[in-house]
């Protein structure tokens, strides 16, 4: 039987596969967006795919020196009418099968735009809604509650970004030689993490899975992180769980904490690390149930201390594991009382269409 937690342990090598093929696995989205001089990239998504298409938004903008917007499919489907031929368009999500995704993208098509899908299911019907479709590199992943698909996602989109960058000539082979040199390190962290952030789980698992109500907060790339964690904690095991850019917790969010409450706090490191951790530290004023993701020595049995030197963009990878393996445990042991009619819920409402038959994976 395939778990979440398969998935999580599939992740670096996954990875390290697609680093490896960068040029192949990009070549089809960087020839289309090598075309002319974009000054925009906008990515039309929803859910865990809108995270990793946000996630990645400033390390594509500095590689890339390009606008980078994401928005929800539904939202570019009924209000966005501004279109422009100096926007690259990219539609994404890991099944291929999203009815806002695949309408958002036809209506741009409609308007003489050109669209690439991104997707884990290249056979799906998204096929036939855009001009290039390329399949980001996931692997096989069969649960809906996707782990592996959100960080090769964001992985995709910054080798998208080093492969145009070079081609572009806005960086040097040097320069792109250095950052997937990084990647690859950060491959071999995520591997050594999984084993570090099962052991503090398993320190915490009470904690872990009973709490009432939690928020995570991130900033930069971390937020797209904390935005992933709280959904895969809604999803797998039912919790409240909200995201906020740990900045705006501070006006208004932080009157809800108490001492039932749960706070996650996800450090990426950066020039915002000292104003994170100041946060985690003061925040104890208010409640004990604080858990802190970092690569920062701290003595507390509730943080998940993953040591590393990456940067910002790269140590969201790393945290985000912690955040998947609390939810892999919580659906091992959730049993969902409203599956039958979450599930009538979800079908009435007809977000996703049938399978082709023809798709692997999701």
């Amino acid at each position: 039987m395939e778990t979440m937690f398969q998935y999580i342990c599939e992740t670096p090598d996954q990875c390290r596969k697609n680093i490896y093929h960068s040029k192949e696995l990009t070549q089809k989205v960087v020839d289309l967006f090598c075309e002319r001089d974009y000054k925009r990239i906008m990515i039309l998504s929803s859910g865990s795919s809108y995270h990793a298409a946000l996630t990645p938004k400033y390390f594509v903008e500095k590689i890339l020196k390009v606008k980078v917007e994401v928005m929800t499919s539904f939202t570019a489907l009924h209000y966005e009418r501004v279109f422009d031929e100096d926007t690259f368009y990219i539609g994404m999500g890991q099944s291929g099968r999203s009815n806002n995704t695949n309408q958002a993208m036809q209506m741009l098509r409609d308007a003489g735009c050109k669209v690439v899908g991104v997707t884990g299911n290249v056979e799906s019907v998204m096929k036939n809604h855009c001009d290039v479709i390329v399949n980001w590199g996931m692997g096989i992943e069969k649960i809906g509650f996707v782990t592996k698909g959100f960080s090769t996602g964001v992985l995709f989109y910054m080798l998208f970004a080093l492969e145009a960058a070079v081609k572009k000539q806005r960086m040097t082979e040097v320069e792109y030689a250095s950052y997937k040199d990084e990647l690859l390190k950060m491959c071999d962290v995520i591997e050594r993490a999984i084993p570090v952030v099962n052991a503090w789980y398993e320190r915490n698992a009470d904690g872990l899975y009973d709490f009432h109500r939690a928020q995570v907060l991130g900033v930069g790339p971390g937020f797209g992180a904390a935005l992933e964690g709280a959904l895969k904690m809604q999803e797998t095991m039912g919790k409240a769980c909200t995201a906020f850019e740990a900045e705006e917790f501070l006006h208004g969010p932080c009157y809800e904490i108490n001492g039932d409450k749960t706070l996650f706090i996800l450090d990426t490191g950066g020039q915002n690390k000292e104003r994170i951790l100041k946060l985690y530290h003061e925040v104890h004023r208010l409640t004990e149930n604080v858990y802190l993701i970092t690569n920062t020595p701290v003595n507390d049995s509730k943080a998940c201390i993953v040591e590393h030197d990456l940067s910002e963009d790269m140590a969201v990878l790393i945290n985000i594991i912690s955040m998947q393996i609390v939810a892999a445990n919580g659906h091992a042991k959730w049993v969902n009382p409203m599956l039958e009619k979450r599930v009538a819920f979800t079908e009435a409402m007809d977000t996703k269409s049938a399978k082709t038959g023809k798709e692997i994976g999701l």
